[in-house]
């Protein structure tokens, strides 16, 4: 897989996907912040991430508790 089909995967689910200049991979929500963004230096692994945090994302907002934002599961924002 390619970076550009990886990144197109991830905008697609609502997450963006880069490389840094450390060569390594960047997933984060389009409107997370540093404390939800992973690292990685695998692509495979990066995408797999994605999928994951948007699976993840998709079941917070079912039970109502992904409202307020990506950082706020447990308590009140």
């Amino acid at each position: 897989m390619t970076l550009q089909q990886a990144k197109s995967i991830a905008r697609h689910l609502g997450l963006t996907l880069r490389m840094v200049r450390s060569g390594e991979y960047r997933v984060n929500f389009r409107d997370g912040n540093e404390t939800t963004a992973y690292y990685t230096d695998n692509l495979e692994d990066a995408i797999k991430t994605a999928i994951e945090m948007a699976h993840k994302r998709e079941l917070l907002t079912a039970v109502g508790l992904a409202e307020a934002g990506p950082n706020c599961v447990r308590s009140p924002c």
